[in-house]
């Protein structure tokens, strides 16, 4: 797999209009963009779940799943888009967004297994969780839990990575 122009660009921002009678005009706050490229960056892969009942995990340093019976997956069988075998060494970038119509919980394992389980919370419905390391984050062991609010969990999933190879 050749990747070009692995990147993550991040933007927050609320314009506000001041209720200060003294004030006039409105103002940005918070503007600005991050973009976070990742040179090294040589795998990724993408995987989608729906039907998602009760909780299960991924494995995103491979790339597989541990999903209930009857979960629908589509990829995160271990493989990227080429068929290459994932294994990642390094992690720059995650993004889980929610398709489901309740919230998803999603916790993570520490990336080298030696911490205990850290929350992120939950996704609304329609709503994204994006974490980006741009130095890379190496992963030795790492799984992230998910929990559905309802019956019918379903999210996609991306990751940008890099391999020991």
């Amino acid at each position: 797999m050749t990747l070009s122009q692995a990147s993550a660009s991040l933007r927050l921002s609320a314009t506000v209009d001041p209720a200060d009678p003294l004030s006039s005009g409105t103002y940005e706050l918070g503007g600005g963009s991050s973009l976070y490229s990742f040179p090294d960056a040589n795998q990724v892969y993408t995987g989608k779940v729906s039907n998602l009942d009760s909780t299960g995990d991924i494995n995103i340093k491979t790339a597989t799943a541990n999903l209930p019976v009857g979960t629908v997956i589509s990829g995160l069988g271990g493989e990227d888009a080429d068929g290459a075998a994932v294994d990642l060494s390094e992690i720059y970038g995650l993004k889980i967004k929610n398709l489901g119509a309740d919230d998803l919980a999603v916790e993570v394992s520490s990336w080298t297994g030696s911490n205990p389980m850290v929350e992120f919370g939950n996704v609304p419905p329609g709503g994204e969780l994006i974490v980006v390391d741009p130095a890379g984050r190496p992963i030795t062991l790492c799984s992230l839990d998910f929990a559905p609010g309802g019956q019918d969990g379903a999210f996609e999933i991306a990751v940008i990575g890099k391999t020991s190879a």
